[in-house]
């Protein structure tokens, strides 16, 4: 009370240029408040704030907390993240996409070769033609005369000398190929392959026609893993993960949601103070100039002195000090109110905004079973600690597979066809089983030791540990938040009875010193004095609900339920989107959807 009087006293020399103000607000009545219907303007007398606009729009709860939804940065900057997720779930199933592979080639090259020296079987047939050319060249020598009987020894036939230059190889290939391969969720690698080759090859300098050849294939292998790699717990850990990641990407979107709100409530509440402060320091600004002018009266009849106006007038400046630090308040809350509801600075112009007036949350039922029950199934920090320790098994079952030994059973399966005529032709043959081929076996490797393997799977079970102790601390937590949620409640309900008591005494004291100092039994100084005490209590009990309404708000929050508890529903478009046991807790949200 003295530091207060200090600084009205120091205000005193600003009192004649706040007299001129016109702050009027009708007076504050303590009543059970309810929420009025949305009004613009300054209707009901609603405390006037100077901006950089003239408009000033009365919101309703309701109403600020759907502008949130519509138009919260951090909850519209949270659900992008959840686009990204979405697209790294879709990028782990291209593991599995099939590849379609496929050349086409044309060559041509002339190879000499020395005929004494072939010795590749690929040229067999060209060494043949080579033979059957000598035996050609020696049939059509010059023939040999009959020899006259005779004792001698016949002369010798001359041979045609073998020309000794190398023979020129030209092979003119077009060579085609399709192949189809990928894996299956199960460890499965294939590849459908299609081969046509259309071959022409010969030996320059040979009178001798080569016929082409048209090869074809068609084949199919096989490859599965029995140990190592086996398995959908094997294969699709990046898209398991991935999911779950999604979850948690939606549970934290979820919970920006359920914060976005609760501070928007929160602010609103404490913007309701902080106008409602404003009404009872005006209401108290009125009754001192009232005093102070009835004071003067009597003064001017020789019934007071001069020091009861002084001491009135002082009051007066206190009151215009506290008028003016409720004002900075609500201009501060209107401010934060703005951060909340707005998308950018875009949609600022100039708007001032009240609030519909004082309103009591109702009270839940303080039942600490019921509470618990609610928070362990309704808690999004509790379930996506929860996913988190699915991360951790999905990658345990992974390690314990990559510590098996590597052994797999392949197979191929394929035709083979070949043919002089045309591609068609060999086709023909393949399909009538000209060459059939295929091989079927096991192949593997066991590392010795597998000292990574071992230290990857022991990271594993400690970061499962770790996540299920992580787990325990959490329900820790949410008892803790449940029964210091359940105890602010009900001392913030004493607070609110014994203010308002309080409050009520205080009036009828004022009253009394009213009809006491009219009769000149009492002095300004206790009548101000008693006021003072007035509207100390009514202030009280405006802070008491302010925090009671608070508290609820931090109590639904604590069990989950207060998107539950203002119809707000969240929608997900994702059809693959776990239920789960947290109202409209899915996957990708398509909008926020206030129910009606």
């Amino acid at each position: 009370m003295l530091i207060r009087r200090a600084l009205a006293l120091s205000a005193l020399a600003l009192a004649t240029a706040f007299a001129g103000d016109n702050i009027s607000t009708p007076l504050v009545q303590f009543r059970s408040p309810v929420i009025r219907p949305k009004s613009v303007g300054l209707a009901g007398g609603k405390p006037s704030l100077a901006g950089k606009s003239d408009t000033t729009q009365v919101l309703t709860l309701r109403q600020a907390i759907a502008m949130a939804l519509k138009d919260n940065i951090d909850i519209q900057w949270h659900k992008t993240d959840l686009e990204l997720l979405d697209s790294e779930v879709r990028a782990g199933w291209g593991d599995f996409d099939p590849a379609l592979s496929f050349s086409s080639t044309y060559e041509f090259s002339r190879t000499p070769q020395n005929p004494t020296t072939i010795t590749s079987a690929d040229t067999a047939q060209q060494i043949l033609l080579e033979q059957e050319a000598i035996a050609e060249i020696q049939a059509n020598a010059a023939p040999t005369p009959v020899p006259l009987p005779s004792t001698s020894t016949p002369a010798a036939t001359p041979v045609p000398a073998v020309s000794n230059a190398p023979f020129i190889f030209q092979n003119e290939d077009f060579r085609n190929s399709l192949d189809i391969s990928g894996k299956l969720p199960i460890g499965t690698t294939y590849k459908f392959g299609l081969e046509v080759d259309h071959l022409n090859d010969t030996v320059l300098g040979l009178n001798e026609e080569f016929l082409p050849s048209n090869v074809f294939f068609a084949g199919l292998s096989l490859d599965q893993p029995l140990l190592q790699g086996a398995g959908y717990d094997a294969n699709l850990v990046s898209i398991r993960i991935g999911r779950k990641n999604r979850q948690i990407g939606y549970n934290n979107w979820h919970q920006r949601v359920i914060d976005s709100v609760g501070l928007v409530m929160d602010t609103y509440f404490d913007m309701t103070f902080a106008q409602e402060l404003m009404r009872l320091r005006q209401e108290s600004m009125d009754a001192d100039r009232a005093l102070a002018d009835a004071n003067q009266r009597r003064v001017d009849v020789g019934l007071m002195t001069p020091i009861d106006v002084r001491q009135a007038q002082v009051d007066v400046s206190g009151d215009q000090y506290d008028i003016l630090t409720a004002k900075n308040a609500l201009t501060t809350r209107v401010a934060d109110l703005k951060k909340l509801i707005y998308r950018g600075v875009e949609q600022d112009d100039g708007r001032t905004f009240l609030t519909a007036g004082p309103m009591d949350l109702p009270v839940p039922t303080l039942d600490r079973e019921s509470l618990l029950t609610d928070a362990f199934q309704n808690r999004v920090d509790y379930a996506t600690a929860i996913q988190q320790a699915d991360i951790e098994d999905i990658r345990l079952k992974y390690y314990r597979n990559q510590l098996l030994p590597k052994i797999d059973l392949v197979s191929t399966l394929g035709i083979n066809g070949l043919n002089t005529g045309s591609t068609g032709g060999s086709i023909s043959d393949a399909l009538n089983g000209q060459g059939p081929e295929w091989m079927i076996g096991i192949q593997g490797s066991i590392p010795f030791g597998n000292v990574a393997g071992r230290a990857n799977l022991a990271a594993s079970h400690r970061l499962k540990e770790e996540a299920i102790w992580k787990l325990k601390q959490l329900e820790l937590v949410i008892n803790t938040d449940v029964d210091t949620a359940i105890s602010a409640i009900q001392s913030n309900q004493q607070r609110v009875v014994s203010a308002r008591e309080a409050a009520t005494l205080a009036e009828d004291v004022v009253q009394m010193q009213n009809r006491r100092i009219e009769e000149g039994q009492a002095s300004t100084l206790d009548v101000l004095d008693n006021r003072r005490r007035l509207y100390d209590a009514q202030s009280a009990v405006l802070e008491a609900v302010d925090d009671l309404n608070k508290s609820i708000v931090q109590l639904y929050i604590s069990t989950g339920t207060l998107l539950r508890q203002e119809s707000i529903e969240l929608v997900d478009d994702d059809p693959d989107a776990p239920r789960h046991p947290h109202p409209g807790s899915a996957a990708l949200p398509s909008g926020l959807h206030p129910a009606h």
